[in-house]
Protein backbone atom coordinates (compact mmCIF):
# COMPACT_ATOMS: atom_id res chain seq x y z
CA UNK A 1 0.00 0.00 0.00
CA UNK A 2 1.37 3.38 -0.92
CA UNK A 3 0.20 4.88 2.40
CA UNK A 4 2.92 2.94 4.21
CA UNK A 5 5.59 2.91 1.50
CA UNK A 6 8.48 5.11 2.71
CA UNK A 7 9.71 5.43 -0.87
CA UNK A 8 6.48 7.05 -2.03
CA UNK A 9 7.04 10.78 -2.70
CA UNK A 10 4.63 12.21 -0.12
CA UNK A 11 5.60 9.72 2.59
CA UNK A 12 9.33 10.27 2.05
CA UNK A 13 8.73 14.02 2.09
CA UNK A 14 7.04 13.82 5.52
CA UNK A 15 9.69 11.47 6.91
CA UNK A 16 12.44 13.87 5.81
CA UNK A 17 10.54 16.83 7.33
CA UNK A 18 10.33 15.08 10.70
CA UNK A 19 14.02 14.15 10.53
CA UNK A 20 14.93 17.76 9.74
CA UNK A 21 12.67 18.92 12.58
CA UNK A 22 14.42 16.60 15.02
CA UNK A 23 17.78 18.01 13.86
CA UNK A 24 16.46 21.56 14.38
CA UNK A 25 15.31 20.61 17.88
CA UNK A 26 18.77 19.17 18.63
CA UNK A 27 20.33 22.54 17.71
CA UNK A 28 17.60 24.78 19.21
CA UNK A 29 15.84 22.82 21.98
CA UNK A 30 14.90 25.69 24.29
CA UNK A 31 13.56 28.46 22.06
CA UNK A 32 13.34 26.82 18.63
CA UNK A 33 14.26 28.75 15.49
CA UNK A 34 11.46 31.28 16.00
CA UNK A 35 7.90 31.79 14.79
CA UNK A 36 7.58 31.47 11.03
CA UNK A 37 11.23 30.47 10.57
CA UNK A 38 10.84 26.78 9.69
CA UNK A 39 10.61 27.56 5.96
CA UNK A 40 13.83 29.56 6.22
CA UNK A 41 15.66 26.97 8.34
CA UNK A 42 14.52 23.76 6.63
CA UNK A 43 16.95 23.88 3.66
CA UNK A 44 19.88 23.86 6.11
CA UNK A 45 18.62 20.68 7.80
CA UNK A 46 17.04 18.69 4.96
CA UNK A 47 18.64 15.49 3.75
CA UNK A 48 19.83 15.43 0.13
CA UNK A 49 17.12 12.98 -0.93
CA UNK A 50 14.28 15.06 0.53
CA UNK A 51 11.74 15.61 -2.27
CA UNK A 52 11.24 19.33 -1.62
CA UNK A 53 13.82 22.00 -0.91
CA UNK A 54 11.40 24.45 0.75
CA UNK A 55 8.50 23.55 3.05
CA UNK A 56 6.15 25.87 4.96
CA UNK A 57 5.85 23.56 8.00
CA UNK A 58 6.96 20.13 9.19
CA UNK A 59 3.64 18.20 8.94
CA UNK A 60 3.69 17.18 12.61
CA UNK A 61 2.29 19.24 15.51
CA UNK A 62 4.83 18.16 18.12
CA UNK A 63 7.91 18.45 15.92
CA UNK A 64 6.72 21.74 14.40
CA UNK A 65 5.97 23.39 17.74
CA UNK A 66 9.19 22.26 19.36
CA UNK A 67 11.41 23.12 16.35
CA UNK A 68 9.75 26.48 15.76
CA UNK A 69 8.95 27.73 19.28
CA UNK A 70 10.91 25.55 21.68
CA UNK A 71 10.27 23.08 24.44
CA UNK A 72 7.80 25.25 26.37
CA UNK A 73 5.47 25.41 23.35
CA UNK A 74 5.66 21.64 22.93
CA UNK A 75 4.94 21.08 26.64
CA UNK A 76 2.09 23.61 26.41
CA UNK A 77 0.60 21.67 23.50
CA UNK A 78 0.63 18.43 25.49
CA UNK A 79 -0.87 20.24 28.50
CA UNK A 80 -3.70 21.76 26.45
CA UNK A 81 -4.55 18.41 24.88
CA UNK A 82 -4.17 16.45 28.13
CA UNK A 83 -6.17 18.88 30.25
CA UNK A 84 -8.94 19.08 27.65
CA UNK A 85 -9.25 15.29 27.48
CA UNK A 86 -9.15 14.97 31.29
CA UNK A 87 -11.72 17.72 31.86
CA UNK A 88 -14.17 16.63 29.21
CA UNK A 89 -13.80 12.92 30.03
CA UNK A 90 -14.78 13.74 33.61
CA UNK A 91 -17.68 15.90 32.41
CA UNK A 92 -18.91 13.20 30.02
CA UNK A 93 -19.57 10.78 32.89
CA UNK A 94 -22.35 12.84 34.41
CA UNK A 95 -24.56 15.75 33.65
CA UNK A 96 -27.36 16.53 31.26
CA UNK A 97 -25.05 17.66 28.47
CA UNK A 98 -22.52 14.86 28.54
CA UNK A 99 -22.81 14.56 24.74
CA UNK A 100 -21.08 17.96 24.41
CA UNK A 101 -18.18 16.74 26.53
CA UNK A 102 -18.00 13.52 24.52
CA UNK A 103 -17.83 15.58 21.33
CA UNK A 104 -15.00 17.65 22.82
CA UNK A 105 -13.06 14.50 23.78
CA UNK A 106 -13.56 13.10 20.27
CA UNK A 107 -12.48 16.35 18.60
CA UNK A 108 -9.41 16.63 20.85
CA UNK A 109 -8.31 13.05 20.20
CA UNK A 110 -8.90 13.51 16.46
CA UNK A 111 -6.84 16.73 16.43
CA UNK A 112 -4.04 15.04 18.36
CA UNK A 113 -3.90 11.88 16.23
CA UNK A 114 -4.14 13.75 12.92
CA UNK A 115 -1.43 16.07 14.23
CA UNK A 116 1.16 13.31 13.92
CA UNK A 117 0.74 13.50 10.13
CA UNK A 118 -0.15 17.16 9.52
CA UNK A 119 0.47 20.46 11.29
CA UNK A 120 -3.26 20.93 11.87
CA UNK A 121 -2.69 22.94 15.05
CA UNK A 122 -1.37 25.65 12.75
CA UNK A 123 -4.48 25.73 10.53
CA UNK A 124 -6.69 28.47 11.92
CA UNK A 125 -9.92 26.89 10.67
CA UNK A 126 -9.08 23.58 12.39
CA UNK A 127 -7.93 25.25 15.59
CA UNK A 128 -10.95 27.57 15.79
CA UNK A 129 -13.38 24.70 15.18
CA UNK A 130 -11.73 22.71 17.97
CA UNK A 131 -11.84 25.71 20.32
CA UNK A 132 -15.52 26.28 19.47
CA UNK A 133 -16.36 22.66 20.27
CA UNK A 134 -14.47 22.88 23.58
CA UNK A 135 -16.20 26.17 24.43
CA UNK A 136 -19.63 24.67 23.77
CA UNK A 137 -18.78 21.67 25.91
CA UNK A 138 -17.48 23.90 28.68
CA UNK A 139 -20.57 26.12 28.52
CA UNK A 140 -22.80 23.06 28.66
CA UNK A 141 -21.40 22.15 32.06
CA UNK A 142 -22.08 25.53 33.71
CA UNK A 143 -25.47 25.48 35.46
CA UNK A 144 -27.81 28.13 34.15
CA UNK A 145 -25.62 29.16 31.25
CA UNK A 146 -27.44 27.09 28.66
CA UNK A 147 -31.23 26.71 28.71
CA UNK A 148 -32.51 23.24 29.57
CA UNK A 149 -35.29 21.21 28.02
CA UNK A 150 -38.12 20.40 30.42
CA UNK A 151 -37.53 17.11 32.21
CA UNK A 152 -41.12 15.98 31.66
CA UNK A 153 -40.67 16.76 27.97
CA UNK A 154 -44.24 15.84 27.12
CA UNK A 155 -45.12 19.20 25.63
CA UNK A 156 -41.64 19.98 24.28
CA UNK A 157 -41.55 23.24 26.22
CA UNK A 158 -38.25 24.83 27.10
CA UNK A 159 -37.51 25.77 30.68
CA UNK A 160 -35.97 29.22 31.00
CA UNK A 161 -32.35 29.17 32.12
CA UNK A 162 -31.61 29.88 35.73
CA UNK A 163 -30.07 33.27 36.33
CA UNK A 164 -26.40 32.70 36.80
CA UNK A 165 -25.02 34.27 39.93
CA UNK A 166 -21.99 36.14 38.63
CA UNK A 167 -21.18 37.93 41.86
CA UNK A 168 -18.36 36.57 44.04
Amino acid sequence: MSSFDPGQYSNLDRIRMVEAGIAIVADHPVAGVGPGMIGHSYPNYRKPDAPRFHVPHLHNNVVQLWAERGILAMIGYFLIVGLAVARFTKDSRDGPRSYLSEAAVGATVALFVAGWFEFNFGDSEVLMTWLDICALAGAGTVPGLVSRVSSNGSDGSVVQPEKANLTP
